[in-house]
């Protein structure tokens, strides 16, 4: 059977001399392992999260397809050419290949929109990738939630990572998950926020937020904890 959509390059590994196998994210069918053939007619595949049309086989009982057509959707102008960028492309590119396993045209569309803003964006774009962790817990059901009246987080609401909420307690630095104020007040401010108002923003602490929705993240969806590129993220701060 074929089947005909847009895909997420998630990663691509050999398979034979001429053929690769390659992790796709598609728009109508989720997850997808497809083999493609190594020519130089087809678009760039070793780049990660390239945004393509495709038409793929995928017989009964098979597990892994095979590629019939490919041709880049979008051609990124600057993602390319920008090495923050293409380190943010490297990050989320290990993230969504442990995080996409069920299928979403939502999740599909918020991905493809915010790599599109990344590579359009001039000014910083330097609270991306919590903002995009953010969002994608929205998306996926696990938000944290807020039972509170104010706009804003007052100043006895904290974070508990295990219960997924925003709440009056007192803050434990023993207790692993309770979040310190200033850094669940930014996770509570930037879920408020639109691509277009994150240049304003003003971080606390972006690498300790990152690693706070990644332990989210692993409490509440899929291990996120080995990730390689934490490192990655310290090093852009």
């Amino acid at each position: 059977m074929y089947f005909s959509t847009t895909g997420i390059f998630l990663r691509t590994t050999k398979y034979k001399d001429n053929i690769l196998i390659a992790n796709i994210f598609t728009r109508e069918y989720g997850l997808v392992s497809l083999m493609v053939r190594r020519t130089t007619k087809k678009p760039l595949l070793t780049q990660p999260l390239t945004i393509v049309d495709l038409v793929y086989e995928m017989k009964k009982n098979n597990t892994i397809g095979f590629i019939k057509e490919c041709s880049i959707n979008y051609v990124y102008k600057d993602i390319l050419f920008n090495n923050r960028k293409l380190n943010i492309v490297l990050i989320l590119s290990e993230l969504m290949r442990k995080l996409l396993k069920e299928e979403s045209v939502e999740m599909f569309d918020f991905i493809a929109e915010s790599l599109k803003w990344l590579d359009n964006n001039k000014s910083t774009f330097d609270n991306f990738i919590n903002y995009f962790l953010i969002k994608f817990c929205n998306i996926s059901g696990i938000a944290p939630e807020y039972y509170g009246k104010s706009k804003s987080l007052e100043k006895a609401e904290h974070l508990n990572i295990k219960d997924g909420v925003f709440r009056v307690h007192s803050f434990d630095e023993n207790d692993d998950n309770k979040v310190k104020w200033e850094y669940g007040n930014e996770i509570f401010k930037l879920s408020k926020l639109e691509y277009h108002e994150l240049s304003n923003f003003k971080s606390v602490g972006k690498s300790e937020v990152f690693e706070i929705l990644i332990k989210y993240i692993s409490a509440h969806l899929y291990d996120l904890k080995n990730l390689k590129s934490i490192e990655i993220v310290k090093e852009l701060n």
